[in-house]
C-alpha cells in the first residue's frame, strides 16, 4: 500500500502560510523598532513640516498590513479559503498602496504648490521609515509572487463536497 501524500496545492499553500507568518513577524519587529526610534527622537529639528504626521500615517497603514499578513498566514496554514480571500485583499491593497500613495504624493500634490507640496515632501520623506513593516515584502515582490502562487494552488486544490445547511451527509445513498 502506498503512503498517503498531501496534494501539492496544500503543501504550496502551507509554504505561503509560513512565509506570511515570518514576514508578518519580521515586519512587526521592524515597525516596532522604527516607531520606537521615532518616538525617542521626535521631533527632529531638521524635519520638514508634516513629516511626523506622514510617518505615523504610513506606519498605521503598515500595521494594518502586518496584522492582515499574520491573520492570512494562520488561515492559510489551515488551508482555508478565507485565507486566500484575506491574502487577495491584503496583497492587492499593498500593491495599490505602493503605487497610488506614492504616485498621488508626487504627481498630484507636488505641482499644487503651497501646503500640498509640503505634504508631498513629507510623504516622500517618510516613505522609507514609515514603510519599515512591509519593506522586505516590497523589496522581494512578495505580494505579486504570493498572489500568483496562491491563485494557482487554490485553483488546483481538490474541492470538498459540502452539504446544504441543516442537513448531515450520509455514508451511502441508501442510508
Amino acid at each position: 500500500m502506498e503512503p498517503y501524500k498531501k496534494p501539492w496545492p496544500a503543501v504550496t499553500i502551507r509554504v505561503f502560510a509560513v512565509l506570511n507568518l515570518l514576514l508578518g513577524l519580521e515586519g512587526f519587529a521592524s515597525l516596532l523598532n522604527s516607531v520606537t526610534l521615532r518616538l525617542t527622537y521626535d521631533p527632529w529639528p531638521q524635519d520638514p513640516p508634516y513629516l511626523a504626521q506622514a510617518y505615523y500615517f504610513r506606519s498605521a497603514i503598515n500595521l494594518v498590513f502586518i496584522v492582515l499578513t499574520i491573520l492570512g498566514g494562520l488561515d492559510l496554514w489551515r488551508v482555508d479559503r478565507r485565507g486566500w480571500t484575506v491574502c487577495k485583499v491584503l496583497f492587492i491593497g499593498q500593491i495599490a498602496y505602493f503605487f497610488l500613495l506614492d504616485g498621488f504624493a508626487f504627481l498630484l500634490l507636488w505641482p499644487m504648490g503651497g501646503r500640498a507640496s509640503l505634504v508631498s515632501m513629507a510623504l516622500g520623506a517618510s516613505a522609507g521609515t514609515g514603510n519599515m513593516g512591509t519593506a522586505l515584502q516590497t523589496i522581494t515582490g512578495y505580494p505579486v509572487i504570493a498572489l500568483i502562487g496562491l491563485k494557482i494552488a487554490f485553483g488546483r486544490l481538490p474541492r470538498v463536497p459540502t452539504s446544504p445547511v441543516g442537513t448531515t451527509p450520509t455514508a451511502s445513498p441508501t442510508g
